[in-house]
């Protein structure tokens, strides 16, 4: 019992004696942050960093276009003419379809190719974009381009900006203008990927593009007007099966075809909500574009 006693007061007098030499000894709560500061990266090192990891959203190119431009928000189709169809027969649309060839050269003979980039020589400079690369892929960097082609008499690029998260995929269709270097995106109205690749009228007046919900039944049509020397995009008209008139006819686009500079023909159907079954396609075209009035 004594041998305890004499051990505990040994104890108590050894953290008398030396307790303030170990708090001296103990770095201050301000040392630690600015160690930790040390080590930390700063903010430029981390955008550094993610410039260093192509994949993830780098959209460097942006820095080398001369301007972009956003096409195609509801806010800007509102206020806009409204597209009005009248139903046609499918022998009168196979004709207009027989006759009808689309301006976009999907060939890549114009752009340079490397294993994860390919370039754009614009005019005025070079937007290189980085590939769809499923190695990087697997390390979930999830941000690429796809190349869909050349409309040689608009002198433009056709690319989708595509990108994946949480298992959803997203897109959005892009041109550039190799003569002006400036890049015009088309928003998506009724999904979250890009809608389906704008055909140019035959006398190169107009751009439409459609694009159907996976969602729920309804579609979407666009018409871009282009104008000018240089060219400019600007939206024009549109339908959309939710708000107009045309919904109880169609709502789902199957394929578009022009007529020629002022008309265009489309096959479509009504699909009913949660059914299974395809009904049979309806076909549609529409009345002059230079008689589209606003609403």
């Amino acid at each position: 019992m004594d041998f305890t006693m004499r051990k505990n007061h040994a104890t108590v007098f050894f953290i008398i004696l030396f307790a303030p030499l170990l708090l001296f000894a103990r770095p201050s709560s301000g040392e630690n942050e600015t160690k930790t500061k040390e080590t930390e990266p700063s903010v430029s090192e981390q955008e550094s960093a993610e410039d260093e990891n192509p994949q993830k959203c780098n959209r460097a190119w942006r820095k080398a276009i001369s301007k972009q431009i956003d096409l195609g928000f509801f806010a800007s189709y509102e206020k806009l003419p409204k597209i009005t169809f009248a139903e046609i027969s499918k022998a009168e649309f196979d004709r207009y379809k027989s006759v009808y060839r689309p301006k976009l050269d999907p060939q890549p003979s114009r752009i340079t190719i490397t294993e994860t980039t390919f370039t754009i020589d614009t005019n005025l400079a070079k937007l290189t974009f980085y590939r769809e690369n499923q190695d990087l892929l697997d390390r979930h960097h999830a941000c690429w381009m796809v190349y869909k082609g050349y409309y040689p008499e608009l002198k433009t690029h056709a690319l989708v900006d595509a990108s994946e998260a949480e298992g959803l995929n997203f897109g959005t269709y892009m041109l550039v203008d190799s003569d002006t270097n400036t890049a015009y995106s088309l928003a998506s109205m009724e999904a979250d990927g890009a809608v389906e690749t704008p055909l140019v009228s035959p006398g190169n007046g107009y751009l439409a593009y459609y694009q159907n919900s996976p969602y729920k039944p309804g579609t979407f049509i666009g018409l871009i007007r282009i104008t000018g020397d240089p060219k400019r995009f600007r939206e024009y008209a549109s339908f959309s099966s939710r708000e107009y008139k045309d919904s109880d006819r169609f709502n789902s686009v199957e394929d578009l075809v022009w007529i020629d500079d002022d008309a265009f023909a489309v096959k479509a159907a009504h699909i009913e909500k949660f059914s299974e079954t395809r009904p049979e396609p309806k076909y549609f075209k529409t009345k002059s574009l230079r008689e589209v009035k606003a609403p």
